[in-house]
């Protein structure tokens, strides 16, 4: 078990993986993620920025 995200299991002799996604805005990132839900955890802007839109009730 990984103690910083719970639901994210690892044998002790196995290295975590990291998917960094970089491309133009509506290329594809956030579809490719939906669309292969491993339960990893995501940091995401697009996340930041409704959260922070939602705090001033701001969401369209």
């Amino acid at each position: 078990m990984n103690n910083a995200y719970e639901t994210f299991d690892t044998a002790p002799d196995t290295k975590p993986i990291a998917y960094v996604l970089v491309g133009f805005p509506g290329s594809g990132k956030s579809t490719w993620a939906k669309n292969h839900p491993q339960k990893l955890p995501i940091a995401s802007t697009d996340s930041y920025i409704e959260d922070c839109a939602a705090e001033k009730n701001k969401l369209r």
